[in-house]
């Protein structure tokens, strides 16, 4: 028995310091890439400014986003009605004030073609060429002024990517907002973005700006036109293209509402974890799954440990805990949520683990629409 117990001693330990040493990376990860944030613009537009709000079903939230445009230096607002079968229209109508709105009906994508990807395409035909294209979500509101003056500034070649806060107002997404954060800056930050030598590059869906000359150079969203994760999807492509990406902490000024149930979460992981886990053969996934899991949940092997009387083994998890929460808070502080939530990061990485083993298998629900992913891999 005694070998089989050091053999144990030593597999909890080694779990217990990769697992420590992936979330201290991820903080020092962390602080590189929210350090590339640039401060917004100021001052008078430079350009023209459009904004393209492509909408599903939005009455309840896209008040707030007119109200923040309203009376803006805009050109225009398009709005692109996906099918609604509520008041988004007559909502966006009655708020917006000071800037005018053109209302386009996207009646379902052509073949081949998702509806974001679509609804975003048929947005962009309507500006001009010598406007600023600011794509905005309809939950998106704040003071956007200057969102809209560094907008202006984008040049052909470039896309600009903005920061934003996320807003909870319930305590689960409490608990899950900080972990995404500090998983999308430590693992898939802006310093990966920016480095010319590794293919990964990330945007904000909610919020982006791009020239319309260049970016209907680029492929448009004809590019991505089948993608669900099509804004991570399109700065891939326009990276590889050789766009520049100038990416802004736009905390302060533009501020989009989180999820509120565990279902809301579980399926945003799915969807962005899709792209990943399909293009894997089936025992690569699988493998992948154990690593994620064990990363997001070890911690919690501290409690079963130290009630069966084992505390020296309990001590390895417990260390991972500890990183694993201090890794977390930097996403708590980033985005403005107060109280101790970064201490229950475990249950929180459970359920990402969850929403990862899952995403191959598992209908992914967006945009009110039922998407079914095909299992590929081999």
């Amino acid at each position: 028995m005694a070998p089989l117990k050091y053999l144990l001693y030593f597999l909890a330990w080694l779990l217990s310091a990769v697992t420590t040493g992936i979330y201290v990376y991820g903080i020092i990860k962390f602080r590189g890439s929210y350090s590339l944030l640039r401060k917004l613009e100021d001052g008078e537009v430079r350009r023209p400014v459009e904004v393209v709000v492509a909408a599903r079903n939005e009455e309840r939230r896209i008040g707030g986003l007119m109200r923040s445009l309203s009376w803006q230096p805009l050109r225009e607002v398009v709005l692109v009605d996906d099918s609604s079968s509520d008041g988004t229209v007559r909502k966006a109508e009655e708020e917006l004030k000071g800037v005018s709105l053109k209302v386009i009906r996207a009646d379902g994508p052509p073949p081949g073609w998702l509806p974001k990807p679509h609804a975003l395409e048929l947005g962009a035909s309507r500006v001009s060429l010598s406007s600023s294209m600011l794509f905005l979500d309809a939950d998106v509101r704040g003071d956007l002024h200057d969102v809209i003056v560094t907008a202006s500034t984008v040049r052909p070649g470039e896309l600009v990517a903005f920061e934003p806060r996320f807003v909870c107002r319930t305590s689960l997404c409490r608990l899950t907002q900080p972990l995404l954060t500090s998983i999308v800056h430590g693992f898939f930050g802006f310093d990966r973005a920016l480095n010319p030598s590794d293919r990964h590059s990330m945007m904000f869906g909610c919020c982006w700006s791009i020239d319309p000359y260049s970016f209907w150079e680029s492929g448009g969203m004809a590019q991505v036109r089948d993608s669900i994760v099509e804004d991570r999807t399109l700065a891939v492509k326009l990276k590889e293209r050789g766009f520049r990406l100038r990416p802004y902490d736009a905390r302060g000024s533009l501020l989009v509402e989180s999820w509120g149930t565990a279902r809301d979460f579980v399926n945003l992981i799915r969807r962005v974890s899709y792209a990943v886990a399909n293009v894997m053969s089936l025992p690569s996934y699988l493998a992948f799954s154990v690593g994620v899991t064990i990363l997001m949940v070890w911690p919690l092997v501290m409690i079963p440990l130290a009630a069966l009387g084992h505390p020296l083994l309990a001590l390895g998890p417990a260390i991972t805990y500890a990183a694993q929460a201090a890794f977390t808070a930097m996403g708590q502080r980033l985005e403005g949520i107060r109280g101790p939530w970064f201490l229950a990061s475990p249950l929180a990485g459970a359920l990402v683990a969850y929403g990862f083993v899952s995403a191959r298998f598992r209908p992914i629900s967006w945009k009110g629409r039922s998407l079914r992913p095909s299992v590929t891999g081999t």
